[in-house]
């Protein structure tokens, strides 16, 4: 059986015009960058941080579904790899873990379903 993934577009503006999903995509990729730099400085040379970092360099290139996609993938791959180091992050760290962690909503318009 083949099955076909159909996606609608979304209309990510708001009444006023603002680019709901611009807005989002650039408040995540700070976020992630923000973390990336704590990481490489605590943590530099683990699995964890150059995962970050090229995460973060993928999402910069990548466009509304792709980019979605990729994030979703990422956040349970990164929260793995960072367990399975032993990583432990200190306050500034956890503070921005958890802010980047944060958007994981801007998946659900697109995957409503997904119950992350």
């Amino acid at each position: 059986m083949i099955w076909e993934i159909i996606l609608w577009e979304w209309d990510y503006k708001t009444e006023d015009g603002v680019d709901i999903m611009t807005d989002k995509k650039d408040e995540l990729l700070q976020a992630l960058k923000n973390l990336s730099v704590a990481l490489n400085k605590y943590h530099g040379g683990s699995a964890t941080a150059q995962y970050v970092s090229e995460t973060l360099i993928e999402l910069q290139k990548s466009e509304e579904t792709a980019f979605i996609g990729t994030y979703l993938y990422f956040l349970p791959k990164a929260a793995n790899l960072r367990r399975d180091e032993g990583i432990k992050l200190n306050e500034t760290e956890n503070t921005l873990w958890h802010k980047m962690a944060s958007y994981k909503e801007v998946g659900y318009k697109l995957f409503p379903s997904i119950g992350l």
